[in-house]
């Protein structure tokens, strides 16, 4: 190849060292979104703690620990409900995800498209998802993380995707990363969004590293500058 572009810094160096390539071929883009579209999100979570969920809940994945999570948050906030925004799904497919899950009376189910999706975005306090850890995963960027940030919703994921903890938990924390979903890591969760000042720097943050990362027109020019060098 004359040049390569891969989603995540991570995976620069495995292909740098698996094919023996030239690292001056290889190009950083991350998946990028057009942060103009995406306002801000509530701030309110006096009232109730609301998380959002967006989009596929197969194939990467691992839509069952987000439902562990909240069977074990509900012990420690029993204040939240969860906006559930998924097209893919028949009735029968998301009656038999939810069966077994206590809480589904806290669940809002919507349906959503590209035009809609702000408005959904905006009643959020906190995304949350999480991916399974497959080897590809290395090279992850899911564009929901960069629709989230852009709105300034705060994210919940684990770790081991991508660039995952450099968008989250980097000087500029907008996020938690979660391998162990115990209450301990939890309570530390709950106590940090209920603080006023700490999540509002939360939201902040997240804005700064959308624009910072995930810049519609930052990244599309970066694609230029590639194929101009081809030329």
């Amino acid at each position: 190849s004359d040049s390569i572009i891969t989603l995540s810094h991570k995976s620069i160096k495995f292909i740098k060292t698996e094919f023996k390539i030239n690292q001056k071929k290889i190009t950083y883009v991350s998946c990028f979104t057009d942060i103009k579209k995406f306002s801000n999100s509530s701030t309110n979570i006096k009232n109730k703690l609301v998380f959002g969920y967006i989009g596929n809940v197969k194939l990467s994945y691992n839509f069952n620990k987000v439902l562990n999570f909240f069977e074990k948050f509900d012990t420690i906030n029993k204040n939240w409900k969860l906006i559930f925004a998924n097209n893919h799904l028949s009735e029968k497919e998301r009656k038999e995800i939810f069966s077994n899950f206590s809480l589904k009376h806290k669940i809002i189910f919507q349906k959503s498209n590209f035009d809609s999706i702000n408005k959904i975005y905006k009643r959020m306090n906190i995304g949350i998802y999480f991916l399974r850890k497959d080897f590809s995963k290395i090279a992850s960027c899911p564009t929901k993380l960069g629709e989230m940030l852009s709105s300034g919703i705060p994210v919940i994921t684990n770790s081991g995707i991508g660039d995952i903890k450099t968008y989250l938990n980097s000087k500029r924390k907008s996020g938690f990363l979660i391998d162990n979903i115990n209450s301990n890591n939890l309570a530390k969760i709950n106590l940090y969004i209920n603080n006023s000042k700490k999540y509002l720097k939360l939201k902040y943050n997240a804005k700064y590293i959308a624009m910072k990362y995930f810049d519609i027109n930052k990244n599309i020019q970066i694609y230029k500058d590639v194929y101009k060098k081809l030329i």
